[in-house]
């Protein structure tokens, strides 16, 4: 059986189920942060090569991550929106907007345009945010509540940091006190591989 995993800029590590605890809900948190800021999740330096981009009969095209500490839970973000980046070794090269699906625009970028075989990693920002049954809104439009200056700037000063990583900003992005949930890449290695080559032979 296929063994879940996550990654983040540092490192790829295996998921053990027996150190996250239960439940799929949205916390108060993460219920009071999608009211709040107009990113609701994201993502940080996901591999290229760990995507699902080809889909067979009962098993669709996916871009699955798992938030920490929430067991035995996967969302699917290939219909997300928002912002986006892509990365060559972690060196930026692209930014990027969607208002339709994430994983078509990331495709374009691997198989149509100029971007085509020049990156292997992105990071995405999300506006959809995740219902307690694990799925993204159905909400195509987002109405964000007239906010405070200071949440405004909190959301574009982290997208900026979050994306270009400045060498002298010690301080990361005020994501957590925004109620902006994380989430890490998570793939089936035993599907990943043979998906990517039946892809490239298509």
């Amino acid at each position: 059986m296929a063994s879940a995993k996550q990654s983040n800029s540092n490192c790829l590590t295996t998921i053990e189920n027996q150190n996250l605890s239960k439940g799929s809900a949205m916390s108060k948190k993460q219920q009071a942060g999608k009211k709040e800021s107009i990113i609701q999740n994201y993502g940080l330096f996901w591999r290229e090569d760990r995507v699902k981009w080809k889909g067979v009969k009962g098993a669709p095209a996916s871009l699955y991550g798992v938030a920490k500490g929430e067991a035995d839970t996967r969302v699917n973000f290939k219909e997300q929106r928002g912002i986006y980046a892509l990365y060559a070794n972690y060196k930026l090269v692209y930014v990027g907007q969607t208002t339709g699906a994430l994983l078509t625009r990331l495709r374009l970028h691997r198989r149509v345009d100029d971007c085509q075989g020049r990156w292997d990693m992105f990071s995405w920002f999300g506006t959809r945010y995740v219902t307690g049954a694990n799925k993204l809104t159905d909400h195509s439009d987002i109405n964000v509540p007239q906010q405070p200056t200071a949440r405004v700037l909190d959301v574009l000063e982290g997208l900026v940091i979050a994306i270009s990583e400045p060498q002298l900003n010690s301080q990361g992005a005020k994501w957590k006190k925004l109620g902006v949930t994380r989430y890490y890449q998570w793939w089936d290695e035993d599907e990943g591989d043979d998906d990517r080559e039946e892809d490239e032979t298509e």
